[in-house]
């Protein structure tokens, strides 16, 4: 009902050509003349927002009066640097065509992710871009970033999230990729999806993290990847084989989450008949018959002194 009257508004971010129309009146607006090239300079370190461009012009008119030229604004530039956030497809594609691992660094910095999404978006997109050696070779410098961010719970978090973001960065540079041409094809990971997703599934993450007693967060971070790739088809997982579920006491429902098939499908309605009768067809343990003389043989052992106690041990 909410989203039915809610307006929804997309704010992006402004292209050279209007940031460059929107600068012209604002100049023309004030009686001031600006360079073209120092025009371009300004407009080239905007990350497309108006309102800082503005805030630019103000300053820069601020510091030169008349004409204003390239060098007044390189000065403001040089005592003034803004703190922006770039997106992180951007950010990925900057990094993997730098080739360098110094600016790759100094790219990650300034990324709208954590290291520690930005490490699910590396090892998501490395494999796509890279050949097997390459794969092998940053393999190893991948999981020591993955170990680092962990340390941010026994150690200082600005040391774990600086190797975690700097080793990632190094590994994405350190070999050529496959095809060198082109922009890199860049992937959003299927297992930071949003939504109906099996891993996104809140009745099963909630029931693993009740039974666990552990939080949300470290199941999904660190038991879902077990268990999706437990059950990817790919890799051999049976949609018919419930031994994991029922060992961790899911339903038929949770079965199918971690399998990604919708619950709408002819296959999940098999799926969920089948599931419940291996349910049923379970037996509980028999508990074994007293006998009736049970008390009279304890008696005599216990007469006989043969009945083990611990003096035994």
């Amino acid at each position: 009902r909410l989203l039915m009257k809610a307006e929804l508004i997309n704010f992006n971010r402004v292209g050279k050509l209007h940031l460059r129309r929107v600068a012209h009146r604002v100049l023309d607006a004030e009686s001031r003349s600006m360079d073209p090239e120092a025009l371009e300079a300004l407009i080239d370190g905007n990350p497309g927002d108006l309102r800082a461009l503005v805030r630019d012009l103000q300053s820069v008119c601020a510091l030169r009066e008349g004409h204003i030229v390239i060098s007044d604004v390189e000065d403001m530039a040089s005592v003034a640097e803004r703190d922006s956030q770039i997106d992180v497809f951007r950010a990925l594609r900057d990094v993997y065509k730098s080739r360098s691992g110094k600016e790759a660094g100094r790219i990650l910095m300034a990324s709208d992710k954590n290291p520690d999404e930005m490490i699910a978006w590396f090892a998501w997109n490395n494999q796509t871009l890279f050949d097997s050696d390459a794969l092998s070779s940053i393999s190893p410098a991948m999981c020591m970033a993955d170990r680092s961010l962990a340390t941010k719970f026994t150690n200082r978090a600005f040391r774990s999230w600086y190797w975690g973001s700097t080793l990632a960065a190094q590994a994405a540079v350190a070999q050529p990729p496959i095809d060198t041409g082109g922009d890199p094809f860049l992937a959003y990971p299927n297992f930071l999806r949003r939504g109906g997703e099996s891993w996104r599934a809140g009745t099963v993450v909630g029931h693993l993290s009740d039974d666990l007693g552990t939080s949300k967060a470290s199941i999904r971070e660190d038991l879902w990847p077990n268990l999706l790739a437990v059950h990817d088809s790919t890799l051999g997982g049976d949609s018919d084989e419930f031994s994991v579920a029922k060992h961790l006491g899911l339903r038929g429902e949770d079965h199918l989450a971690m399998h990604g098939i919708p619950r709408n499908r002819r296959e999940a309605k098999r799926i969920l008949k089948a599931f419940e009768e291996d349910v049923e067809d379970e037996l509980p343990i028999e508990e074994l018959p007293v006998a009736e003389d049970s008390d009279t043989d304890t008696g005599d052992e216990k007469t006989d002194g043969t009945q083990f106690s611990l003096d035994s041990f």
